[in-house]
């Protein structure tokens, strides 16, 4: 019982971190990248593409082929970046959690900081996968088996971490505009992460452009980084969409079973053709928000 204590204690931590992220940040100035890529790579399946702009570096994979095929090739051409951007993110829910513990808990617990949370970290993410399990198209499982089998990276690690967003309920900034809102009427879409600005995964950002050969599957393009398969934002030839979640503080009507947030919106990339479609598929999902 004392274990089974001290595990729900820090995994209240980890959760806690999702409202105790400071967002300080500094306007964006950059100008629009919009150059032709450079080919890198290919294997069977799949192709890689860079382009470097100053200090940005922007990976493009292009998967074709079976969830499975496109998972391997994913993991094949970017196992490096794979297997550094998840042991990063790790480390780094791992400090952020000793130092959340430090400066919240009482006095009196503040020994948990010295357990190694990296180990009950995974295990947390470990039961976040049980809750969403049953909920999960088999897709998305073949595509982090093929990505694990690619990368040498461990499927199970693969799939716990591909949950962090879920576990925190991770929520950011997006911005819309069209019509006369825009020079030359034109739609264009916008989000922010809304996370520290040093945490380490923003190391590896990449697009991934799928071709599956599932029925009813159409060319999309996800937005996000190397190892995550959800998405955040992303855009097909038919659809585009960007996260934001914002519920009243009375309305709390989430639950930890059910479709992970970020497979959801994929799917409105991959089998969205419209806004109606859309919205329909969101709307008969069983999702955890």
């Amino acid at each position: 019982m004392k274990a089974f204590t001290v595990f729900i204690l820090v995994a209240l931590a980890f959760a806690g971190l999702a409202t105790d992220l400071p967002c300080p940040g500094q306007p964006n100035t950059e100008p629009l990248i919009n150059q032709e890529p450079k080919f890198v790579s290919q294997v069977t399946n799949g192709k890689r593409y860079v382009i470097e702009n100053g200090t940005n570096i922007i990976n493009i994979g292009l998967f074709q082929g079976s969830a499975y095929e496109a998972g391997k090739a994913y993991g094949q051409l970017f196992a490096e970046e794979i297997k550094e951007n998840l042991n990063n993110m790790v480390d780094y829910y791992d400090s952020m959690a000793k130092d959340y513990i430090r400066e919240n808990l009482p006095v009196y617990l503040r020994w948990l900081a010295d357990l190694p949370l990296r180990v009950i970290f995974n295990d947390v993410l470990a039961l976040e996968y049980l809750d969403t399990f049953f909920f999960t198209p088999e897709r998305f499982e073949k595509e982090m088996k093929g990505m694990a089998d690619g990368s040498g990276v461990s499927e199970s690690w693969i799939k716990h971490i591909n949950l962090l967003p879920e576990l925190i309920k991770a929520q950011c900034t997006i911005a819309g505009a069209w019509g006369e809102a825009t020079a030359g009427n034109a739609t264009l879409q916008l989000r922010a992460l809304d996370w520290d600005a040093s945490a380490p995964m923003s190391k590896h950002p990449l697009v991934s452009v799928y071709h599956f050969d599932i029925e009813g599957s159409q060319t999309f393009a996800n937005f996000g980084w190397a190892g995550i398969i959800g998405s955040l934002a992303g855009f097909s030839p038919k659809v585009g969409i960007a996260e934001k979640v914002w519920l009243p503080i009375h309305n709390n009507d989430t639950t930890r079973y059910g479709m992970p947030w970020m497979y959801v919106l994929r799917d409105v990339l991959q089998f969205g053709t419209d806004l109606a479609t859309g919205l329909k598929i969101m709307s008969v999902a069983d999702r955890t928000w």
